[in-house]
C-alpha cells in the first residue's frame, strides 16, 4: 500500500505482516476460511427464510475471484420482514458480528481464520432468529426480496432506480460560511418539505451524502430519510443520530 485516503500505521504495518505470511504460507493460508464460507453457503441454501446474494457469474468456489470476494456474503431477509438494519441486531444479539448493513443487506466478512465452528455458530444464530418470528409475519411495505444483476444490487443504485432519488439534484447553493448558532432550527423529517437542509446526512453505507447543507429538501428526499430513519439506518454526523428531526435553515 502506498497511499490511503484513510491512512492508519497500524493496518499499513499488519498489510506488511499479511505480506510476510503469504510468502511463507501460499494459498494454503486460505484454505481455512474458503471452506468455511463454501459451508456457510451450502448452509444458507437448504433454509428458505435468508437468502445470499449471488450476482451472475459468481462462485465462492472458484481459485481466484473476478466478481465476488468468496470470503465476503451478503446476505438478506428473503420473507422481508426484517430490514438489513434489523437483521444485524438480531445476529449481535447472538454474538455474531456482521462487517455492515444497510435497509436490505447485511454483510459478512470471513478470514483466514474463520473456522467451520464459527459457520455453524451463524448458522444456528439464523435458525434461533427464524424461529423467534412467527411464520406469519406480513412483509413490509418499502422491503422487498432482492434479486436481479450486480448494478441493481447497489444500495445507492436502488435508490436511484426505484425512485426514491434522482441521479442528480438540483443545484445546491454551498457556502464556505459555516451557520452561526441561531440560524438553524430542528424540525421533525414529516415537516422537511421544501425546507433547506442545514446539516448533511451521510447513510452509511454507502457513505455517499443523501443532503448537502444549503439543499432543498424533495418529497422523494424525505420519503428516503422516513423509510431510513424506520429501518434503524446509521447516519453520520446527525444532530438527532435517531432521524427523529433535522436540522434546517431558518426562515
Amino acid at each position: 500500500m502506498l497511499q490511503s485516503s484513510s491512512p492508519s500505521y497500524p493496518i499499513m504495518a499488519s498489510l506488511d505482516l499479511s505480506r510476510s505470511l503469504l510468502g511463507q504460507q501460499g494459498p494454503a493460508f486460505f484454505e481455512g476460511g474458503l471452506a468455511a464460507a463454501a459451508h456457510l453457503r451450502r448452509g444458507l441454501a437448504k433454509q428458505s427464510r435468508f437468502g445470499v446474494v449471488a450476482p451472475p457469474g459468481a462462485s465462492g468456489e472458484v481459485a481466484a475471484y473476478t466478481i465476488q470476494d468468496p470470503l465476503k456474503l451478503v446476505i438478506f431477509d428473503a420473507s422481508a420482514a426484517l430490514s438489513g438494519y434489523e437483521l444485524q441486531e438480531r445476529l449481535e444479539a447472538e454474538g455474531c458480528v456482521p462487517e455492515m448493513s444497510d435497509d436490505r443487506f447485511v454483510v459478512l466478512a470471513l478470514g483466514p481464520g474463520t473456522t467451520m465452528e464459527d459457520a455453524d455458530r451463524l448458522l444456528q444464530a439464523l435458525d434461533r432468529i427464524a424461529q423467534a418470528d412467527s411464520p406469519g409475519n406480513a412483509v413490509r411495505s418499502g422491503l422487498v426480496s432482492p434479486t436481479g444483476s450486480a448494478e441493481e444490487l447497489s444500495t445507492w443504485n436502488n435508490s436511484v432506480h426505484e425512485g426514491h432519488l434522482s441521479e442528480v439534484s438540483e443545484p445546491v447553493p454551498f457556502s464556505l460560511k459555516p451557520l452561526l448558532p441561531g440560524e438553524s432550527e430542528a424540525i421533525p423529517v414529516e415537516e422537511s418539505l421544501g425546507r433547506q437542509a442545514a446539516e448533511m446526512i451521510i447513510p452509511y453505507p454507502p457513505g455517499i451524502p443523501l443532503l448537502y447543507p444549503g439543499e432543498t429538501i424533495t418529497e422523494a428526499v424525505r420519503q428516503r430519510l422516513r423509510m431510513l430513519r424506520d429501518s434503524g439506518a446509521k447516519c453520520q454526523g446527525l444532530a438527532d443520530p435517531r432521524l427523529q428531526t433535522i436540522q434546517v435553515k431558518k426562515g
